[in-house]
């Protein structure tokens, strides 16, 4: 038995006595009745913990137990946890056994008698019918509980039990020989201490009841019987110190004296807990109360919160709409751009081959010019007259039209038209686009004729494009043998760019030119004049006391041939009259409020008369 323990372990020492009021139950289920028969006890710990289990010896049911003390050692939670079951048996003479009854008993019952030095319990032991328990007879036992203190206070005596086999095992077969080299008697008990419970078999050793066997005395010994006629065994008795078993007693009675008080005070103890409960509870209903405020708060504000992200979101989301829609447009432009890049890479790849063209055509034509040298610079005047059958560059649900201006460029120099609106076959009023040019240009370069379709929201389209070569139109002027005709008006076929392949349409475009050889010889001139009237500018608006439609001087009429000067002698004129727009706004025409001046470029908000001057260049027949 191990006997090293701690302070929470607790040494549990059962005692069986006898069986109590079982004879008649014995003849009732037993074949033979009480004489033939025997019972026997089974002690079992049930709950968590170590597997504990003994068997007692067989007996007589009116003898009593000798030697049948178990032990076990049990933790101080398991006392509490676990359960104590005994069940009786009783053996017929056929060999059959019957449970006469059953108990389970607390441990804790014998925990709080461990300061006893012996702890009597007859136990009730019962049967089930129909799940109703039924007492059927009684078990005595002898109990103690000992703590590690006590194992370390307590003393064991020792002796030897020896008997001889014939016809069954008894002490009253030994022989006047047999001499046993232990001790056979039990010792005295020792002063100043007290024997808790009898002697018993130490069963750690020899066979399952502690007996070693032998053929004689003299030994040698042996565990287990096989036909040996001798056998003895040790028997042990725990007493522990009588001062110190006293103490313990007035310890536990003076514990007990003091369980009325603790009771008292424990009453005590539980209406002030009872009144802080309520006090707890109180507090926790404010507290609550005051968390509910603040959840309300909270969620009022996280509404608020929510409210104000969902908006900042919406925002953000149009945000996000607005600058996807403008990156679309970004990238239909950078489209729209890289199909002008392609055109415009087409373009001069066009006008280099005409280039190479030209200079090969240069000897050429320079064997073809007059002997009479010209003199440079020169000027080229181009007139835009009109276009015709232009690309629709706006989509259908604009109109499907376009608003056309015209672009003139040779070399850095680029002139610009008035625009149209909504047109595909414009036609402009007497423009004229000058440039001076010199020898080199004259031989080398080329009038590029630029169309474009202005937007508002995004770059204007190229809608049609042609290049002319300058030395080409001034072949043409000396071709012209007739000085008193006027420059003919020349179509030109327009390049449509790919991104409008699409569209069949034959764009072109209608000039006249003025390249003359010779300096300017005369200019004459006449005035144009309206009033502003019913928001619009009419000739047909103008007053008695203003002047007249058309002027030369101090002449006047309301039609413009009648005081149209005439182109002297001996001299000729190319593009005939056209309005002189290197003054005044646009189309020429200068603001006042009466004709009487002063006289402004552009019109102010009081202006209600305007005038433009109409020249024509003559140059000396050759």
């Amino acid at each position: 038995m191990r006997t090293k323990m701690t302070a929470n372990d607790r040494l549990v020492r059962i005692q069986f006595d006898k069986v109590l009021r079982c004879d008649a139950l014995i003849d009732s289920c037993c074949f033979g009745g009480i004489h033939q028969s025997v019972v026997f006890a089974e002690l079992r710990l049930l709950g968590k913990g170590p597997k504990i289990a003994y068997q007692t010896m067989c007996i007589k049911s009116w003898h009593s137990w000798r030697n049948q003390i178990f032990e076990f050692i049990v933790t101080t939670n398991e006392i509490i946890a676990r359960v104590l079951h005994l069940s009786l048996y009783a053996v017929d003479m056929f060999g059959f056994s019957t449970r006469l009854g059953e108990a389970a008993i607390s441990l804790t019952y014998f925990e709080d008698e461990k300061h006893k030095t012996v702890i009597n319990h007859t136990v009730s032991l019962v049967e089930y019918e129909v799940d109703a328990p039924t007492n059927t007879c009684f078990l005595d036992l002898s109990v103690a509980v000992w703590t590690a203190q006590d194992i370390d206070a307590a003393i064991t005596l020792e002796y030897w039990e020896a008997e001889r086999y014939h016809d069954g095992w008894s002490a009253e077969n030994l022989k006047a020989d047999d001499v046993c080299k232990r001790k056979m008697k039990p010792a005295p008990e020792p002063e100043g201490f007290i024997a808790s419970l009898d002697w018993y078999p130490d069963i750690d050793q020899g066979d399952e009841n502690g007996w070693f066997y032998a053929s004689h005395f003299g030994g040698p010994w042996h565990n287990s019987n096989t036909a040996f006629v001798c056998r003895c065994r040790r028997l042990i008795q725990r007493y522990l110190p009588r001062e110190y078993q006293l103490e313990k007693q007035a310890k536990a009675e003076l514990l007990h004296q003091d369980h009325t008080t603790t009771v008292d005070r424990l009453v005590k103890t539980q209406e002030a807990l009872v009144q802080l409960e309520n006090v707890s509870r109180h507090e926790q209903n404010q507290h609550r109360a005051t968390v509910f405020r603040m959840e309300l708060k909270a969620a009022a504000k996280m509404k608020a919160f929510q409210r104000d992200y969902e908006a900042t979101l919406a925002e953000e989301i149009q945000a996000h709409a607005e600058s996807k829609k403008t990156i679309d447009e970004l990238m239909d432009l950078t489209a729209n751009l890289q199909a002008k890049l392609e055109a415009l890479k087409l373009e001069n790849k066009q006008l280099l081959l005409h280039h190479a063209q030209t200079k090969m055509q240069i000897p050429q034509l320079e064997r073809q010019l007059p002997s009479r040298r010209c003199s440079f610079p020169r000027t080229l005047r181009v007139q835009l007259v009109r276009a015709l059958d232009l690309v629709a560059a706006d989509l259908a649900l604009l109109g499907g039209k376009s608003d056309p201006y015209v672009v003139f460029q040779i070399g850095n120099v680029k002139l610009k038209s008035t625009q149209h609106t909504k047109e595909l076959n414009p036609v402009w009023d007497h423009e004229v686009f000058e440039f001076e040019l010199s020898k080199e240009t004259l031989q080398d370069q080329s009038l590029t004729v630029s169309v474009f379709d202005h937007d508002k929201l995004s770059s204007d389209d190229l809608i049609g494009l042609v290049s002319i070569p300058i030395l080409s139109l001034n072949q043409s002027s000396h071709d012209d043998t007739n000085e008193a005709t006027l420059a003919p008006e020349i179509t030109y076929k327009l390049e449509i760019p790919p991104e409008f392949s699409d569209q069949k349409v034959d764009s072109r475009i209608v000039l006249r030119f003025e390249l003359p050889t010779q300096p300017v010889a005369i200019v004459l001139e006449m005035w144009e004049n309206q009033r502003y009237s019913n928001k619009k500018w009419l000739a047909h608006n103008l007053l008695k006391s203003d002047r007249a439609a058309w002027t030369n001087g101090t002449d006047g009429n309301s039609l413009r041939d009648a005081i149209e000067p005439q182109i002297p002698n001996n001299m000729h004129t190319i593009l005939g009259w056209t309005v002189n727009k290197q003054q005044g706004d646009s189309d020429g025409w200068f603001y006042a409020k009466s004709f009487q001046g002063p006289w402004l470029n552009s019109r102010s908000f009081n202006a209600v008369v305007r005038r433009r001057l109409w020249i024509e260049r003559c140059f000396p027949n050759e």
